[in-house]
């Protein structure tokens, strides 16, 4: 970001875009890195707590089909977009060997070898960025959709719950469940306020260099590309979310459908005590500015076109 600085004086929207892209990034890397810092040991836990997730086999996967088929295309995503990301940055990082420039424009300190330096620290920074950014993510993505298809199984075991045992077996896992969405919601909710504000600005920028028509076509792919990336990134926080905060209110509905109302008195009782418990909503926010999930992600999309055109009025 520093090095890009210089260029934007010349005020020149390529410059400004490019400068707002690396700020883009520094924004992310710096949320995520203060995020893992303070929030290391949830983010353990998160992973060492899994063992006590009942067994996805608990009543037949055709229950979690869907869920089970969402995270088999994520994983196959996540090694599609590592390979393309290290193909990626050998193509862009070897620029420099054909023409002599710099995969992004960024001020060259008057020193020996001063062109190399900055070249290598770029490939260095960019390849790093990568897999921290898109690494982080899909840690949340792939937690939230874990969580998803527990509560499922949740909601099933409530609907089946005929004693005593099987009410304080729901009561645990439930209790369970709700301490994960809260240990998973502490080290993103900052990161989710930075996403989704300097998104806003970033995309707004890039549909206006895309939309010029004197502009370069690199730099049209470019900005096209870099707008589809935040837009994913964007919503591989927001909609598994969405349907993890979806599913978690669906307890109160599953327990009033366990025929509560042919059981003994005193768990007739308890079942109204655990409906009422139930119905307590899951919240995933950005530093409670706003909640994250699918009206969030419209949210934005309305944001980036309202910016787009009073930018676009400004520069006519």
């Amino acid at each position: 970001m520093v090095l890009t600085l210089p260029f934007v004086m010349k005020r020149s929207l390529e410059n400004i875009t490019g400068f707002l892209e690396a700020t883009s990034l520094t924004t992310q890397v710096t949320s995520k890195l203060i995020a893992v810092t303070i929030y290391r040991k949830e983010l353990l836990e998160l992973v060492d707590i899994r063992k006590l997730y009942w067994s996805r086999n608990k009543y037949g996967e055709s229950l979690i089909k869907r869920e089970m088929k969402v995270l088999s295309v994520v994983a196959k995503l996540y090694i599609v977009f590592t390979v393309c990301t290290l193909l990626t940055n050998i193509l862009v990082e070897s620029k420099p060997f054909f023409v002599h420039e710099l995969p992004s424009a960024s001020w060259i300190p008057p020193i020996k070898h001063g062109f190399l330096i900055v070249w290598f620290l770029q490939c260095e920074s960019q390849t790093f960025l990568c897999n921290l950014l898109y690494g982080y993510d899909f840690i949340f993505m792939l937690t939230a959709i874990e969580l998803t298809i527990q509560f499922k199984i949740l909601n099933q075991a409530f609907k089946n719950m005929k004693t005593k045992h099987d009410m304080l077996e729901c009561i645990y896992h439930h209790r369970l469940l709700l301490k994960l969405v809260n240990k998973m919601k502490k080290p993103y909710s900052m990161v989710f306020l930075f996403e989704f504000l300097q998104s806003t600005i970033a995309i707004s920028m890039q549909l206006i260099l895309v939309t010029q028509q004197e502009a370069d076509a690199s730099l049209k792919i470019k900005g096209c590309t870099f707008t589809i990336i935040m837009l994913l990134q964007l919503a591989i926080f927001s909609f598994p979310s969405s349907f993890l905060q979806d599913e978690a209110e669906n307890c109160a509905y599953a327990i009033f459908e366990s025929k509560w109302y042919d059981n003994h008195e005193t768990l007739k009782k308890d079942t109204l005590f655990l409906m009422l418990e139930a119905q307590r909503e899951i919240s995933i926010d950005a530093l409670g500015f706003f909640q994250v999930g699918r009206k969030a992600y419209v949210t934005v999309c309305r944001s980036v076109y309202s910016i787009y055109a009073l930018l676009l009025t400004v520069n006519h």
